[in-house]
């Protein structure tokens, strides 16, 4: 059985080969305008704890870009990819920051 750690260790590799630009919640974001995606764990529930047949694990894709056709575009790539791993998709929608040029949006996934 994976933990959420290696379900956000998985989605990690799996974006790096979209960009090699993946920023996890410790890290600093650069300053620049290039196009990255952010990845976050959001929550998990534990299997032994209570007493389901499998642990999940959420996640949150944040895709940001100089614009928002260039972000979905990524984020339809990162979809794809995760996809392809077992994820599900649990939500999403479009981003604004008031302190960035960027364009962005999110995406939950679980698995």
């Amino acid at each position: 059985m994976s933990g959420p750690y290696d379900v956000l260790a998985d989605a990690y590799a799996a974006l790096l080969e979209l960009t090699e630009r993946v920023y996890l919640p410790d890290q600093s974001l650069p300053d620049d305008e290039t196009p990255l995606i952010r990845l976050d764990l959001i929550g998990w529930t534990d299997r032994a704890r209570y007493g389901s047949a499998s642990a999940l694990t959420r996640i949150q894709v944040s895709v940001w870009a100089n614009s928002l056709d260039a972000a979905i575009s990524l984020h339809q790539q990162a979809r794809e990819r995760l996809v392809g791993l077992r994820y599900r998709p649990d939500g999403g929608g479009q981003l604004s920051d008031p302190d960035t040029k960027q364009f962005g949006w999110r995406a939950d996934y679980r698995r």
